[in-house]
């Protein structure tokens, strides 16, 4: 993915309303900010690994790094849309169901 440009959906009379596009994508974001912030709250200790071996953590260091990056550079890629979706426009009344 170019860091610079991505496409994004573009708001039309035969696409999908500019009010659903703007709550789901902010949903989105929302849901993986919360998933990262429960990554972190993860315990992650060598005693959970050194019984598979001595390269076990390290490994899983590893792995959890990448993890977390991709799931990093997703969320940023959501910003993006919530980002050009929102531009400009007044916030999104809550809906009904909602207000409790």
């Amino acid at each position: 993915m170019n860091t610079t440009e991505i496409t994004l959906p573009l708001v039309h009379l035969n696409g999908t309303g500019e009010t659903t596009l703007r709550r789901e994508y902010a949903k989105l974001y929302l849901a993986l900010s919360k998933a990262e912030d429960a990554l972190d709250e993860l315990t992650f200790h060598p005693r959970d690994y050194y019984p598979l071996g001595v390269e076990a953590f390290a490994q899983a260091v590893e792995e959890r790094r990448e993890m977390d990056m991709s799931l990093t550079r997703f969320r940023q890629y959501i910003r993006r849309h919530v980002y050009a979706l929102n531009k400009g426009k007044a916030p999104i009344p809550e809906r009904e169901s909602s207000k409790r």
